[in-house]
């Protein structure tokens, strides 16, 4: 299998979940919202991310059966349930309001920096789903280690630098 079908498998499950998933709260993660906010793929990725508001979690499990992507078992941790769609692994994490905070359920110590998720739809290509913050994304990707005790990974530091990059020039080019 080579990285050009794993991507082609990947977007086809991008167009699924824009599809299916239209009206509920869900937002791409990881680096696929990375790529949304370059406009651009930037590496290789093993999974598609998704944050979906606790409240719309059976809603988005039935439209994405209902598109015939995903069939199989859910794995869960706990934390992020995990099911094959169209042979891509996709790790749903969900999300509720704690007070004024939103957090995630099993790691409600670290709350999403404030507008993690008000931003609207970034188009890529001809897809237009919402994605993480910028803000959310580094805050995610350079705490990450410290909440959950495991190492950055090579692709994380690369990741933060193209998300402080974009950062900067969002600064720049308002």
């Amino acid at each position: 299998m080579n990285d050009h079908g794993t991507a082609d498998r990947q977007w086809a499950v991008l167009e699924a979940l824009a599809t299916a998933s239209r009206g509920l709260r869900f937002w791409l993660s990881g680096g696929w919202a990375l790529d949304f906010h370059c406009g651009r793929v930037t590496r290789r990725h093993s999974d598609i991310d998704v944050i979906v508001h606790e409240d719309d979690r059976d809603r988005f499990w039935e439209a994405l059966r209902a598109s015939g992507m995903c069939r199989g078992g859910v794995r869960s941790s706990g934390v992020v349930d995990t099911v094959r769609c169209g042979g891509v692994e996709v790790e749903v994490t969900y999300v509720y309001a704690l007070g004024d905070v939103i957090v995630t359920r099993g790691v409600e110590h670290w709350p999403w920096p404030e507008g993690s998720l008000d931003d609207p739809p970034r188009r890529f290509r001809e897809l237009e789903i919402a994605v993480v913050s910028v803000a959310g994304l580094l805050e995610m990707k350079t705490r990450y280690e410290e909440f959950f005790d495991v190492p950055m990974r090579v692709q994380d530091d690369l990741d933060v630098q193209l998300l402080m990059d974009f950062s900067e020039s969002d600064r720049r080019d308002p």
